[in-house]
């Protein structure tokens, strides 16, 4: 056994040797520092809010359209420091994003919550209104580093991942003129905290095609990461209803406990990148696209309901159930690097 692990530890004396060689791609330690201006489309699975009947029908029937809150690309930021101590580096960045998406929807009549108990017949609400907030924070701290440069330069690295995820979404849904209006409101709390390791490479264009990109230091980037984070999280649900039966108010007001998950994520990117050196720094600009996941990230309760008419409320409340939906961005991203 010690002399297989023996030669086991030769053969990667020799690799890294031989990868962080006289290749010139790490003779002296640097420090790099970038912002980037991200502009995403964040991507949520259970974001329909509202179900339009064809016509009203008792008891209800499911035929017509669901409509969704499908949001908007909006903007956002990351900053990263990189201290380059060949062979290895310290790389820490920090990703922040925000976005309150908002859909209204009206109709003459026939509008169905598709979430909650409500308690109202489905033709009373003429008028639904969806409002997302996604809160999402990242900090990535990378410390183990792998990489050679011939003729690409080419890197392993591996760290750690902490995300931080609160969402909230508020649906209300209401009858004019009459004050007839249901609330529902629902918050989930994640964090999460394990390993992640990335894989990243700069290709010289001039390589590729060398009459074009000889004199022009352009390079094909590409950025892969991935790692399973150990999470905590937390739902809740609350609605709020108004009608002809009931004025008093509250009819769910519900806590889940922590759970704890695993939850896998991967981000992914490709772009272009441009290298010079002005005076004792240098400068590095990279366009791309991003692509971003977290599986099954956000909890949701979902209540049961089999009360069709606002007469006979058959709700049961005790019915109810968790759903987890992936929190995914998908945009364009641009970096702007600072080389000391």
């Amino acid at each position: 056994m010690g002399r297989y692990f023996l030669r086991i530890a030769t053969l990667f004396l020799f690799l890294y040797g031989s990868l962080y060689g006289n290749d010139g791609c790490c003779d002296q330690c640097q420090f790099i520092l970038r912002g980037e201006y991200l502009y995403f489309h964040p991507l949520i699975d259970q974001s329909y809010f509202v179900f339009e009947q064809d016509a009203p029908t008792t008891p209800a029937l499911a035929i017509g359209e669901r409509h969704n809150n499908h949001g908007c690309y909006t903007s956002g930021f990351r900053v990263e420091g990189i201290f380059d101590y060949c062979p290895n580096e310290l790389d820490v960045r920090y990703t922040r994003f925000y976005h309150t998406p908002r859909r209204s929807f009206e109709a003459a009549g026939f509008l169905v919550p598709t979430k909650g108990a409500s308690f109202f017949g489905n033709a009373d609400n003429t008028n639904a209104k969806s409002h997302l907030h996604i809160n999402f924070n990242e900090v990535e701290v990378l410390f183990l580093k792998l990489g050679f440069c011939c003729p690409c330069s080419i890197n392993f690295r591996a760290g750690i991942n902490y995300t931080s995820i609160i969402f909230r979404e508020e649906l209300f849904f209401t009858e004019p003129p009459t004050p007839f209006f249901t609330t529902i409101k629902q918050r989930t709390n994640f964090w999460g905290i394990g390993p992640e390791f990335d894989f990243n490479f700069l290709y010289p264009l001039s390589s590729i095609i060398p009459c074009w990109f000889d004199c022009i230091p352009i390079c094909l980037a590409g950025d892969f990461r991935g790692g399973l984070l150990v999470s905590r999280s937390r739902a809740k649900f609350f609605e709020q209803d108004n009608t002809a039966v009931f004025t008093t108010g509250v009819s769910i007001d519900a806590r889940n406990d922590p759970i704890y998950r695993l939850v896998p994520f991967w981000d992914m990117r490709f772009g272009f990148a441009y290298e010079c050196n002005i005076c004792c720094f240098g400068l590095n600009l990279e366009i791309g696209y991003e692509f971003l996941s977290f599986h099954r990230a956000i909890q949701e309760i979902f209540f049961t309901n089999s009360g069709t008419s606002p007469t006979v409320v058959t709700f049961n409340n005790e019915l109810s159930f968790d759903l987890y939906s992936n929190l995914d961005f998908h945009g364009l991203y641009v970096a702007l690097g600072i080389v000391f």
